[in-house]
């Protein structure tokens, strides 16, 4: 079995940011989906994050390519939300599974706060009435962590969970939280 193959049996999911100028090119659809398919990758647990900006490319054509894809079982998310220029009136346009709260709001809760600012409040009641899970990005303390909790963002993530690391040390890191064999069994990467 490859190593992608075992990774997938972990549902571990791969993001990867687009451009709305990559969704409008002539036959990104087929190649995404074709490389899905050489690579048994699940679609499910392939996340395309795309930014408000997407709006501005060649919309129907962005929309149409992402809506593709979407039916397919490739999830998308709304990256740096809150960070565009796009009114909230046009969100509504990106079909979406998950929104991304741009990093830059959690700078705005205070290490001594214990209330979160309003404005992330209103960020979780947004998606709770879309029916989107929201993502913290950017969170480096436990202290943001509870708050963003606390209000209602399901997920975050930031280096107070995980720093990017090398290949060999995920491999160590995911194995020890035993979502991975050991480096010492059949292991899941070559």
């Amino acid at each position: 079995m490859s190593w992608l193959a075992r990774a997938a049996e972990c549902s571990l999911r791969v993001s990867v940011n687009v451009s709305g100028l990559e969704l409008v090119r002539t036959g990104y659809t087929t190649r995404v989906l074709a490389v899905l398919k050489e690579t048994g990758w699940p679609a499910g647990q392939l996340v395309l994050e795309v930014t408000e900006s997407v709006l501005d490319a060649d919309t129907p054509l962005a929309i149409d390519a992402l809506h593709c894809l979407r039916a397919e079982g490739i999830r998308i998310a709304i990256d740096d939300f809150g960070n565009g220029y796009s009114s909230l009136s046009r969100i509504h346009l990106l079909p979406a599974d998950i929104i991304k709260l741009d990093a830059s709001f959690t700078v705005a809760i205070t290490p001594d706060g214990k209330e979160a600012p309003p404005l992330l409040q209103a960020v979780a009641a947004l998606g709770t009435a879309l029916g989107l899970p929201v993502l913290a990005e950017g969170v480096e303390t436990a202290h943001q962590a509870a708050i963003f909790a606390r209000i209602g963002f399901e997920l975050a993530q930031g280096f107070y969970f995980a720093r990017g690391l090398p290949l060999v040390e995920l491999k160590e890191t995911l194995a020890a939280a035993a979502i991975l064999p050991s480096a010492g069994s059949s292991g899941l990467f070559p």
